[in-house]
């Protein structure tokens, strides 16, 4: 019976430090939806037409900077376009031609 206490003591435990944990961070996001937005000025990047949010960019940043140790200017972005889903359909065409093959 000790056994059963301290199991469900730690249950309550563990399940009330979890749900404390997400109402906190609840807590915060909500706080951080009602911070106004900062202007941020236009950046002039990619190709005309393509309008690649700032966020993305400062992202984009980051992640260079960590993965090269060093201080990363981004001077132009381009999307890169995906060739079309033809290339799957193609390839799964291929796959089962393959098995198809006999084999002497």
């Amino acid at each position: 019976m000790a056994h059963m206490m301290t199991a469900l003591h730690v249950s309550v435990v563990g399940l009330t430090v979890v749900f404390g944990a997400l109402l906190l961070i609840a807590g915060m996001l909500s706080l951080l939806n009602r911070l106004p937005e900062a202007k941020t000025p236009q950046s002039k990047t990619g190709d005309a037409g393509d309008d690649i949010p700032e966020e993305i960019i400062v992202v984009l940043a980051a992640a260079a900077e960590a993965a090269l140790g060093a201080r990363v200017r981004i001077r132009r972005v381009r999307y890169s376009r995906p060739q079309s889903e033809q290339m799957w359909s193609e390839q799964g065409r291929i796959t089962i031609m393959a098995s198809h093959i006999t084999r002497s």
